[in-house]
């Protein structure tokens, strides 16, 4: 039935040998759907490329994000120079040490020293009394004497 003896491949030279045996293991991945090795070295330079695309990228995100800052920081340094507390400013710097804020506060003052009225009325009615403190709406608002201190709404 089998007349013929098998055949078995011939080279002439290692190198042909080494030709062929390159050529099947192409073939076998192929038909096998094996990776590539040609393939699996360009993947490899791809993601090498692509790695770098997003460095690059980052350090462009970084340069904005930076600028920002930096913008905000300037407009923030320029916007508070124009900030105040109050608007109007409070009132103070009164002659002979005298500090009135609030409508008619130390209304009637004439020559006392050393008087603080905080709040409206208060100490309205002292002329010539020293070193009082009135805290409060209408506190010391009768008051003609020195050296008192009242705090709260109509003390005193």
């Amino acid at each position: 039935m089998y007349d013929e003896a098998p055949t078995f491949f011939q080279f002439d030279s290692l190198s042909t040998f080494f030709a062929h045996l390159n050529r099947a293991k192409f073939v076998r991945c192929l038909l096998l759907e094996l990776p590539d090795p040609l393939s699996a070295e360009l993947t490899r330079e791809r993601k090498i490329r692509s790695h770098k695309r997003n460095q690059e990228q980052m350090k462009t995100i970084s340069s904005s994000i930076y600028q920002a800052f930096g913008l905000v920081v300037v407009a923030s340094v320029a916007l508070l120079s124009q900030v105040q507390a109050v608007v109007p400013p409070p009132d103070g710097g009164y002659p002979n040490f005298t500090t009135a804020e609030g409508d008619n506060a130390l209304k009637a003052l004439t020559t006392g020293v050393g008087n603080t009225g905080v709040g409206t009325f208060s100490l309205f009615s002292v002329t010539t009394g020293n070193f009082n403190t009135a805290v409060g709406a209408g506190a010391l608002d009768l008051n003609q004497a020195d050296s008192n201190t009242a705090t709260g709404a109509a003390a005193l």
